[in-house]
């Protein structure tokens, strides 16, 4: 936890990174120093500009891109909006109270400013919901690898519970997790069947089914019988949450392109800027482009899955080794 001195860098910091960014932009619209910059301003601006990292949109917004990344993210120069994406991209049932790499990497997959994982990491660790949430240390489930080559090769298939009883009388949970790019659907279900209920659990849906009841309870009522209210913006959140074996985010490898937050909604810089890149394109060549990135990700994943399986396998031996 943050402590109030801090807390109070943390403040300094930020307002001095805000005023920074109030003299990058005058000079992006101007082309002129903001009156009353010192030579050492004037040059560190000049500077950061000259390197085509930052720039503006049509409706005056900055954006900014770090070396190497590719990835333009929205400045946020306001106390009270980063407060509010720290809010949607944690606490909101749409974010799930991820984790604290999960909730920075999806609000720097978007957003920048001075110190955000810091941020993002007191803002997590003071969250209550994810205090009161107790982790329960369990034997690693044995590896047993599954070869899978593209999107719904392979679906698993789970049922949770019984669950408190919700008011429209739900008690279970249907679970099917698509194995390659870890796309979850969550059916409530107010009794069991056979044909609900898969014969084996894989590991893949051992980890969405934990994850699926913790995020869950840190959103319910008191009583947890409320949770049915909640399966759709879980769901979102664990599509929208990049793996670690896959280094993607479900969404993407379903759709072949990253989602839209519900607080970007009222934003389309992201989308003007994909449409644009595609609009010289005809349907053969898009078509083109489009498959030949589809396939370079594919390759990319099961590369990345590979590495997973072997890292998890050591992990899982060690933590066995440990537990007995």
């Amino acid at each position: 936890m943050a402590t109030l001195t801090g807390q109070g860098t943390q403040d300094k910091k930020f307002k001095k990174f805000c005023e920074y960014m109030e003299y990058i932009k005058y000079y992006l619209e101007n082309n002129t120093h903001r009156l009353g910059s010192d030579q050492r301003l004037k040059r560190a601006v000049v500077k950061a500009t000259s390197s085509n990292q930052y720039r503006i949109d049509e409706t005056g917004t900055l954006f900014y891109m770090a070396p190497n990344s590719g990835l333009w993210q929205r400045i946020i120069t306001s106390d009270e909006e980063k407060q509010g994406i720290l809010l949607n991209c944690h606490v909101a049932p749409s974010a799930g109270h991820s984790g604290i790499n999960a909730t920075t990497d999806k609000i720097t997959q978007r957003y920048y400013w001075k110190g955000v994982k810091e941020e993002v990491k007191d803002y997590v660790s003071r969250c209550d919901a994810c205090q009161r949430s107790q982790k329960i240390k369990t034997m690693a489930p044995k590896l047993v690898p599954t070869q899978v080559v593209e999107s719904l090769y392979m679906v698993g298939m789970d049922l949770i519970g019984p669950l408190p009883e919700t008011s429209d009388g739900y008690k279970y949970v249907l679970t099917l997790t698509d194995y390659f790019t870890k796309w979850v659907e969550l059916y409530p279900l107010k009794q069991k069947s056979g044909a609900c209920v898969a014969e084996k659990i894989e590991s893949y849906i051992y980890r969405t089914n934990r994850t699926l009841k913790t995020r869950l309870g840190k959103l319910c009522n008191e009583k947890q019988n409320d949770w049915d209210c909640y399966l759709e913006a879980v769901a979102f959140s664990l599509r929208t949450q990049k793996k670690a074996s896959t280094k993607f985010t479900p969404f993407y490898l379903m759709y072949n392109r990253e989602p839209r937050l519900p607080i970007e909604m009222d934003v389309s810089h992201d989308e003007d800027i994909e449409i644009n890149s595609i609009s010289s394109l005809n349907v053969e060549e898009y078509q083109a482009c489009l498959q030949s990135q589809v396939e370079m990700v594919h390759k990319k994943v099961l590369e990345n899955v590979d590495g997973s399986e072997k890292a998890k396998g050591v992990w899982c031996k060690k933590e066995n080794m440990r537990a007995e």
